[in-house]
């Protein structure tokens, strides 16, 4: 029976695909999580020898008396057709994790959350969502996926900031799809938006009584912040007259 993975051990399981093996880069008890579930393996000397130069292949070609020419595959095949396993054993080449068919299914099932993780932001659409989502229309594109699933949010959301971030994700998704109509269609959303909140905003902070906060009329207000002003001058200016000083007659 297959065991339950958190989304971060999906999007981790997806990043190990090809990379060389290292016990610094996971849990020992992670990697072994995903080996008992069938979906990853270590690779064999077949895996290593496809990832070598070409001036190493024909190093091991020459060493065991074979012809050096040709391409990396061509090489690759030689070697392999020619040269004795224990040889081939004995070379230690790097080994790699490798994906197994089941495990290419499974970040293949997990395809939304992965661009969703890779991808978006996650400040209004949380992982499980996306797992759900998953599950509800399994066999469909991830980008589809998606989309249901931000939209449907959109259709709910009431605040114009959280709907700015739904429709910024939104059109990233469409430009994925190639879909620039949808995608021209967004960003006007997303112009609207923004201009209802740079509005708000302004609104906001013209009802503001600076006077009952502050207790400073405007006048006052302003006669501080030209004094402030005037004093930064002075200091800029006697900054400015100590320095050339010191160029002219070395003075400190």
């Amino acid at each position: 029976m297959q065991e339950c993975f958190e989304p971060e051990e999906i999007r981790l399981l997806s990043k190990l695909r090809n990379r060389p093996i290292s016990v610094d880069i996971v849990d020992k008890a992670l990697i072994d999580k995903f080996i008992n579930n069938g979906f990853l393996s270590y690779s064999d000397y077949n895996y290593g020898l496809g990832k070598l130069t070409v001036a190493e292949l024909k190093r091991i070609a020459e060493t065991n008396e074979l012809s050096a020419k040709g391409k990396k595959a061509e090489l690759v095949r030689n070697i392999l057709s020619s040269v004795p396993d224990d040889v081939l054993k004995a070379l230690r080449t790097q080994k790699y994790f490798v994906l197994t068919e089941q495990g290419e299914q499974f970040l293949k099932d997990n395809s939304a959350l992965l661009s969703w993780y890779n991808g978006l932001r996650h400040d209004y659409i949380k992982s499980a969502e996306v797992i759900e989502a998953q599950k509800k229309h399994r066999g469909e594109n991830e980008n589809d996926i998606l989309l249901l699933l931000y939209n449907e949010h959109l259709s709910q959301c009431k605040d114009d900031f959280e709907r700015l971030g739904l429709l910024i994700d939104i059109k990233r998704i469409y430009q994925w799809k190639h879909d620039e109509q949808n995608e021209a269609r967004i960003s006007e959303e997303i112009a609207e938006t923004d201009k209802r909140l740079n509005e708000a905003w302004k609104e906001r902070y013209e009802s503001i009584d600076f006077e009952k906060v502050t207790g400073l009329t405007s006048d006052e207000r302003k006669a501080l912040r030209d004094k402030a002003l005037a004093e930064l001058d002075d200091d800029w200016e006697k900054e400015i007259d100590a320095h050339y000083r010191n160029m002219v007659f070395g003075e400190k």
